[in-house]
């Protein structure tokens, strides 16, 4: 089995091996925007407001992620988030 960890902008890194990829593992942001203001300060202060903001409704990112999906992943494959 082979582990390749990649960074970058979601699919970006990932072009080299569109349709070849049997999962995708994310913690994505999924905080609404709207909601940032209200988290505890020490959650802030560990975070990048990237890492956090999630749009509108908390799910650009999940979507984004779960649309690029149908294309990266091989037929029967899975995507994980935390």
């Amino acid at each position: 089995d082979i582990v390749d960890v990649r960074h970058g902008s979601w699919f970006d890194p990932l072009e080299d091996v569109q349709g070849k990829l049997d999962g995708l593992v994310s913690n994505p942001p999924y905080i609404p925007s709207d909601q940032i203001s209200g988290l505890q300060a020490e959650v802030g202060r560990h975070e990048p407001l990237s890492a956090l903001d999630g749009g509108q409704n908390g799910m650009d990112d999940l979507l984004c992620i779960c649309r690029g999906s149908v294309t990266a992943l091989r037929p029967g494959g899975f995507v994980a988030f935390e």
